[in-house]
């Protein structure tokens, strides 16, 4: 072999070298292993980090409580967290790459292109129910927002569980049904007295109404509270809404600066469960006061985080709007009560009405006269 042919082979050696190095550091790139870079220049040694700004959003988004999952236009499921995969009963990597429709109930397609379509250009709401391998569905409210160019998909769409408020709406449904047939039995008793079943009616009818009107699922907030620094660190739009403090504002405060002081007291007893190592339940309701000074009831769902030596070190909390639901329930104990003293009223006159009879038919008796009125209790007397 000449020596123009034992440099060549060298040179493709040393290449061949290079190439298998090269391979090796993009495939730690691509598979996570590598955190930064360190690139060597005129100016010396430059560090490059691999992670972005956008992290600590990525592990609120996959930590959280709703469903998350981005779709491409031809519906194509392209991510989804660990809460959707857990409503569909599935793994990530069983959901990923299949249409969104295969886990939506039949009946609800129609609704759900309807969505995806009003989604493409703005945000857009509904409640789809999802189907899950056992053949049980779960209701469920989709907000779909579109995602801008240059993202992966082309949707954005958060999943909230709401199939215990329908649940709930249905128990108070069932409830509404079986006042209304006690009422119906006793305004037939009553034939003395139209009007005063008139009111029951108008009453059973406002009762209906509340109902109809109870408990509205809101838009989540979710933020970050960091206990060292006793601050919420992040913030999204919901928040900002529901409270009436811009995202700065938020950024400055004391998580307990929003709440009564009775929520505090509950908030800061959570907290020494925590440090106790006994973990609370994740749902607490909470008194929370807005910018404006009224005060908003809220249902929380806490996920607490700890460093290595098991200590919480903060929180990431989804926050659900349930004011309306609250009114509404003391508006229908209300009218429930009133219902039972008119229910209690009419009974007691008819009871008095059979009273009087009896005396009469006695009076009659002693006057020897035949008796006026057929008394029930009577005619078992005799």
């Amino acid at each position: 072999m000449t020596d123009p042919e034992i440099e060549l082979q060298k040179e493709n050696e040393d290449l061949k070298i290079r190439l298998a190095e090269a391979e090796d550091t993009l495939e730690a790139i691509r598979s996570g292993e590598v955190d930064a870079i360190v690139v060597s220049g005129k100016d010396g040694e430059k560090i490059f980090s691999l992670t972005s700004a956008e992290t600590p959003y990525r592990i609120i988004i996959e930590e959280m409580e709703e469903g998350a999952v981005t779709l491409g236009t031809d519906g194509i499921i392209l991510y989804c967290n660990r809460r959707f995969a857990s409503m569909a009963g599935l793994s990530a990597d069983q959901i990923i790459g299949h249409r969104l429709s295969m886990f939506i109930n039949e009946n609800d397609h129609e609704k759900y292109q309807e969505l995806t379509h009003e989604g493409g250009y703005k945000r857009s709401t509904g409640e789809i129910s999802i189907l899950t391998p056992d053949g049980s569905h779960q209701f469920c409210l989709f907000t779909i927002n579109p995602l801008p160019p240059g993202n992966l998909g082309d949707f954005f769409i958060l999943i909230s569980n709401i199939t215990e408020l329908k649940n709930y709406q249905e128990h108070l449904a069932d409830l509404v049904r079986k006042r209304t047939i006690e009422l119906e039995i006793a305004n037939r008793s009553l034939e003395e007295d139209i009007g005063q079943r008139v009111i029951a009616e108008a009453a059973l009818a406002e009762s209906e109404k509340k109902y109809r009107e109870l408990v509205k699922y809101a838009r989540a907030g979710i933020y970050e509270i960091d206990f060292r620094t006793k601050k919420i660190v992040t913030v999204n739009d919901a928040m900002t809404v529901l409270s009436g403090y811009s995202r700065e504002e938020l950024l400055t405060m004391d998580p307990l600066a929003i709440l009564e002081h009775e929520s505090r007291l509950s908030y800061q007893s959570r907290i020494d469960l925590v440090l106790k190592g006994i973990t609370p339940d994740e749902n607490i309701e909470y008194k929370v006061r807005a910018k404006d000074g009224h005060i908003i009831y809220a249902l929380l769902n806490t996920n607490f985080k700890f460093d290595d030596n098991g200590m919480p070190t903060g929180a990431t909390v989804v926050g659900h709007d349930i004011t309306d639901r609250k009114k509404a329930e003391e508006e229908l104990r209300v009218a429930y009560e009133d219902l039972e003293l008119f229910n209690k009223a009419m009974i007691g006159r008819e009871l008095r009405m059979i009273e009087l009879k009896k005396e009469i038919n006695d009076l009659c008796r002693k006057s020897g006269l035949p008796s006026r009125y057929i008394v029930e209790s009577e005619e078992v007397e005799s």
